[in-house]
């Protein structure tokens, strides 16, 4: 597998583009940053498909290329050269022209010959047009089929090995209008007969049946239980026949082979409980699996949905760590929900405060009176106060004075939380998603949008 060398830093996101591309972008960089190539290949896949980039083209092919994808690569490689011209960057051609060769050796062609010439050809149920020249494929088996009107189809498996060249001649025999099937299976790594005659594996494979009638399909992988498809193909119609498998966990597979799947997400805030989890298109149940490839699909709302191709080991309990991402939405109404929060705690203490004011002043009120009536009492006597009357008078003025600063105190405070609450209760209203950074750091190999 390739490894990602060096550091770089995105530069400035240009005017171009449009905002959910870059963020495509930006979650792509993120995901090779974390090791997580499958999920980059999804997000740089759909940046590209909103806004074509030659930047984007090139941070896809680094990333099949370290994903061990070499034919997704070569693919993607090809078309940043093809449509590098003049070349913008003499050194970075140059070093997608060496990446391009060393996943051509991981990789080999066919080339298909056909009779009659002008017949159609599909390789592992993909149209497939000979004139074109040789296909690129990964090494194994590959089933090339071939059909004609008038004609009996045919098929051929076909051995293709990395870095060489193999060919298969395919010759039609006249016959009744063939019909077509098409077969689909969402587990992975399933094994694929018509007729008792093996297929290779799909899923999403055309095929060309031999003839109109009845056909017999079987969908087989280890630790399934699959029963015979029987289908009626109307090969005069000109109709394609939709197969899909129908397998059961086999009840008889050995309890020691059997494997099973832990999701744990890696922020403990996030609830699976309340997610979408698939495993190979149905909900998971959270029971064993058969050994091998399962693909795992979550979606939860506010979060970007998270797919990944995990690989249990037979009789062991896998441990997958979950990644999800909230969407600029989501976490514009977290930030506005904390707020809200805030802004009743500090609008209680407000509150409670402005009430402590009020009743202070009430029993402030009282000292006031009496301490009032004491002074014109005083005032009003044949004789001057004694020691200990005067004492009492100050007594009483200090307390009211203490009541007055304290009710003065309070009335701030709560004139300061209440205001406060205001500000963070107007601040959690709905925001506008923010506009994100783009000054990631990203390895060499990626570039900026």
């Amino acid at each position: 597998m390739l490894v990602f060398a060096g550091l770089a830093v995105s530069a400035r996101v240009g005017a171009a583009g449009s905002s959910s591309a870059r963020e495509y972008f930006e979650l792509g960089v993120r995901a090779v940053n974390r090791g997580d190539l499958s999920a980059a290949v999804v997000h740089f896949e759909q940046a590209y498909a909103l806004t074509p980039s030659q930047r984007t083209l090139y941070n896809l092919g680094q990333t099949y290329a370290a994903a061990g994808r070499p034919l997704d690569a070569t693919r993607v490689l090809r078309r940043y050269l093809a449509e590098d011209a003049p070349p913008s960057d003499a050194e970075r051609r140059k070093e997608v022209e060496t990446l391009l060769q060393a996943n051509e050796a991981l990789i080999g062609t066919l080339t298909v010959a056909l009779e009659p010439s002008d017949a159609s050809a599909m390789v592992d149920g993909v149209p497939y047009e000979p004139s074109t020249g040789p296909l690129s494929l990964l090494p194994g088996q590959h089933l090339v089929t071939a059909t004609r009107e008038g004609f009996r189809a045919t098929f051929s498996m076909v051995n293709v090995t990395a870095g060489s060249a193999a060919a298969a001649q395919l010759v039609l025999e006249s016959a009744a209008p063939p019909g077509h099937v098409r077969a689909s299976c969402p587990v992975p790594e399933v094994q694929l007969s018509v007729d008792d005659q093996a297929m290779g594996m799909v899923p999403g494979v055309l095929l060309s049946v031999c003839a109109s009638g009845e056909h017999s399909l079987r969908f087989e992988r280890p630790g399934y239980r699959s029963s015979p498809i029987l289908v009626n193909v109307q090969g005069a119609t000109g109709a394609i026949e939709n197969v899909a498998c129908r397998l059961e966990l086999d009840p008889e597979f050995p309890t020691a082979q059997r494997s099973r799947l832990e999701l744990v997400p890696r922020d403990p805030s996030t609830n699976l409980k309340q997610a979408d989890v698939r495993v190979d298109g149905a909900s998971w149940q959270r029971d064993w699996l058969p050994p091998g490839k399962h693909q795992v699909d979550i979606t939860l709302a506010g979060f970007h949905p998270w797919r990944q191709l995990v690989d249990l080991a037979p009789g062991s309990t896998t441990v997958t760590s979950v990644v999800l991402e909230a969407t600029a939405t989501h976490q514009a109404a977290e930030r506005a929900k904390r707020r809200r929060t805030w802004a009743y705690v500090t609008g209680g203490a407000g509150l409670a405060a402005a009430g402590s004011a009020i009743a202070l002043y009430f029993v402030n009120q009282g000292h006031y009176s009496d301490w009032r009536r004491a002074q014109l009492a005083a005032a009003g006597a044949d004789e001057h106060p004694t020691v200990a009357e005067a004492a009492e008078l100050g007594h009483q003025a200090a307390t009211v004075e203490r009541y007055d600063n304290a009710t003065i105190g309070l009335g701030v405070v709560a004139g300061a939380l209440l205001t406060t609450s205001t500000v963070l209760f107007l601040l959690s209203a709905p925001e506008a998603a923010e506009k994100k950074s783009y000054a990631t750091r990203v390895p060499t190999s990626l570039v900026s949008w």
